[in-house]
């Protein structure tokens, strides 16, 4: 786990190596650990927990990429509530990069769920295998805007563990 100040990079140049302007994130003592860090190539997404255990919030920020600059297009996160087997940060939008992205960000509440199936309105399915102890899960597509239809969360046994249709 990382602690310490963490920032959101507003925008940097690689050739600079310096901030051009910066904004607090989290507050300066509380606890965020890098689930996930994806290079796109034109963008990053990069996960993330953040807080408590009695308090904690989890989603990514989405970076994008032109020529050497990078420059910060968005940040979704949410508060965990630990209710169901697993819960959901959902985000579609193409701000910063020249194509629509649609990430699907997922938090592993139950560690029997080995396996997640996500079924989009366009009839594209993306299946998820996750290792013992992974606590996040993230999907990305790009071009089109297209709608979750349904999720569908599996034990190593293909047994439902959890399921949700919008």
């Amino acid at each position: 786990m990382l602690k310490a100040k963490c920032v959101l990079l507003i925008s940097c140049s690689s050739d600079e190596k310096q901030l051009k302007n910066e904004q607090l994130l989290v507050e300066e003592n509380s606890t965020t650990e890098i689930t996930e860090a994806v290079d796109l190539g034109n963008a990053h997404v990069t996960t993330f927990v953040n807080g408590t255990n009695e308090d904690e919030t989890f989603g990514f920020l989405l970076i994008s990429k032109e020529k050497d600059n990078y420059e910060f297009s968005d940040v979704e996160y949410t508060k965990l509530t630990k209710e169901d087997p697993f819960e959901l940060v959902n985000y579609t939008g193409n701000i910063g990069i020249k194509h629509g992205i649609n990430v699907t960000l997922g938090y592993i509440n139950n560690p029997d769920i080995s396996n997640v199936y996500i079924y989009y309105d366009n009839g594209k399915m993306s299946v998820i295998y996750l290792e013992e102890g992974q606590k996040t899960f993230t999907d990305i597509l790009f071009g089109e805007v297209v709608k979750i239809e349904s999720i569908i969360a599996l034990s190593s046994n293909e047994e439902i563990i959890h399921e949700v249709h919008y």
